[in-house]
C-alpha cells in the first residue's frame, strides 16, 4: 500500500493521450494539478484499464527516490491494537511510504517464498504490520 505518502496512480497521472475504438486520438488531463473544466475523461480511461481506449503516452508526476529507507516489523495479537497503533503512527507526523499488514500464515509464506528467509519461529501474534519510511521521520 504505496499510496499513503505518494497517492495512487490516477493521482500522479498529470495527462493522457488515449487512442480510442475507432482509432483517434484524445488528450485528456492537464499538466497542473488541479483543473475543473468538464467531466474528469482522465480518470475514467485510466480505471477502465484499457477497456475504454489505449493510453499511449502519459505526463506523471515523480518523486525523488528517499537517501535511504527503513523497514519496520510489528506484531499485533488483535486487528483493534494494530489499528490503535496505526493511527497513532500516522498522528505523529510519520508519513510511510509503505505499510502492509496481514495475518502470520500468509506473512510467513510472502517472506520465505519471495525474501527467501523465514520469520521467527517464536512468533506467536495473530497479524504483522510492516512499513517503510525515511529513517529521518525517527528522529521527531
Amino acid at each position: 500500500m504505496h499510496s499513503i505518502k505518494y497517492g495512487t496512480v490516477r493521482s500522479n497521472t498529470l495527462k493522457i493521450e488515449v487512442v480510442l475504438p475507432n482509432g483517434s486520438l484524445i488528450e485528456a488531463g492537464s499538466r497542473t494539478f488541479k483543473t475543473s473544466c468538464g467531466y474528469n475523461l482522465k480518470d475514467l480511461f485510466i480505471g477502465s484499464e484499457g477497456t475504454l481506449g489505449i493510453i499511449v503516452k502519459a505526463v506523471l508526476r515523480v518523486y525523488p527516490i528517499p537517501e535511504s529507507s527503513l523497514i519496520l516489523y510489528a506484531e499485533f495479537n488483535s486487528l483493534k491494537s494494530l489499528n490503535k497503533t496505526l493511527c497513532e503512527v500516522l498522528k505523529s507526523g510519520i508519513v510511510p511510504s509503505a505499510m502492509e499488514f496481514s495475518d502470520k500464515t500468509a506473512l510467513k509464506y510472502v517472506f520465505l517464498n519471495i525474501f527467501h528467509f523465514s520469520l521467527t519461529a517464536t512468533t506467536h501474534s495473530n497479524f504483522l504490520l510492516i512499513y517503510t519510511v525515511n529513517p529521518a521521520f525517527l528522529s521527531l
